[in-house]
Formats: structure tokens, sequence, C-alpha cells
């Protein structure tokens, strides 16, 4: 018995020191290369204007959604590894860090998941993104906005079954006050959920908030 517990212990190890990707050895989960070619799948131009119940929204997509940045996001968000997820968790940090027009985010509200989803995967996959964005100077807010109405996965709607089902599917619980609110999101499609959600930030009257704007790693 101890000796299995030793064989998968010493198997665990070497796994966490290789590559999640090409399996090179690396003292983290992506290396050097898989992490420079990461960056190579990177927008040009991330920066978008949206325009949303007559308020200019920021929005920022990092990545186009393909090659590694959609096997990263497969291992992580189908095959539960988190290992994938801490990798991209700290590409979107480093990325943060040079888009000084979010220099000022003071509160950071990750696109809320629905319970039943949450039950079935485990966890919120823009949370865990947020959580990477965290610090001293900014909240991450996982309880005032809730996702109460079930849709099926988006990929599998058109655009119109994505407008539709995305109606009132979010409801605010309390108040939000912020200079600079960012959302977080994995990936931005056709933009239905965001929407959704930013509606239902500008219905709640008692919200205090200046300036919103979206992060997300990539643009399918």
């Amino acid at each position: 018995m101890y000796l299995r517990d030793y064989a998968h212990k010493l198997k665990t190890i070497a796994f966490f020191s290789q590559c999640i990707i090409c399996q090179q050895i690396t003292g983290k989960g992506l290396c050097n290369d898989c992490q420079e070619a990461l960056t190579k799948e990177s927008h040009t131009n991330k920066r978008q204007q949206l325009i949303i119940n007559g308020q200019p929204i920021i929005f920022y997509a990092l990545n186009h959604f393909e090659g590694l940045t959609r096997r990263l996001l497969f291992l992580f968000k189908y095959q539960n590894n988190h290992i994938a997820g801490n990798a991209l968790g700290l590409y979107l940090a480093t990325s943060f860090k040079r888009l000084h027009s979010l220099a000022n985010i003071d509160y950071i509200l990750p696109l809320p998941s629905h319970r039943l989803r949450f039950l079935v995967r485990g966890f919120n996959q823009a949370e865990i993104l947020a959580r990477h964005l965290a610090s001293t100077y900014r909240i991450v807010d996982l309880h005032s906005i809730k996702r109460h109405k079930y849709t099926k996965p988006q990929a599998k709607s058109s655009y119109e079954q994505r407008q539709r089902q995305m109606h009132n599917v979010f409801k605010q619980k309390r108040a939000i006050t912020a200079k600079h609110l960012l959302i977080i999101d994995d990936v931005y499609t056709t933009g239905a959920t965001l929407k959704a959600l930013i509606a239902c930030i500008q219905d709640f009257s008692e919200n205090h908030i200046e300036k919103i704007s979206v992060l997300t790693l990539c643009h399918a």
C-alpha cells in the first residue's frame, strides 16, 4: 500500500514538472516555448467599443480562439485541467498589466455561472481567471449578481437563439459601487451573455458605477 502511494506521488511530481502541451521538462505547467506560442495568438487590435443601451463599453479580447488558446481552454473547461486554467490565468494577468486603460480598475465581476452548471463542472472558469487579477485594491465580487435561469451551452445555439434565451438570465441582489468595473469571461462569441449581464447592471438603479469594461481571453 505504501509502495503504491509512493509511486503515485512520484508520478504526480513528474506530471507537474512537464509542460501540459508538449511534455517538455519545465518548472511550471506551461513551458517557455508554449507560453511564447500563446502570446503569438494574440489580437493585433485587442480593444473594441460596444454600445449597450446607449452606454459605451470598452471590450478587450486578448487572443484568437484557435490553436493553443483553444486547446488550453478545452483542457480547462471540459477536462477539469486546472494546470491549464492556471496557465491561462497567468497569461490573462500578464496581458492585463499592459492594458494601461484598465490601470484604475477597482472592482472585478466574473461572469456568473448557473448553479447547475457549477455543480456539473465543479467550478466557474471566469471566477478562476478573475482571481489572478485580485489585489489589495480590487474587489472580486461573486455574490451581487446571480445567473438564476439555466441556458443550454451557447456554442450549440444560433445567433437568434442566443439572443432570446439570454433574456432575464441574470438577477442582481445587491448594489455595486465602483469607479471602474471590469467584467471577466473566457470566450466572447456573439456577446449575448455579456450584453445581458451589462443590461442587468444598467437596470439596477442602486448601482453607482462610473465606467464598465470587459476583458476576455479570446474572441471566437
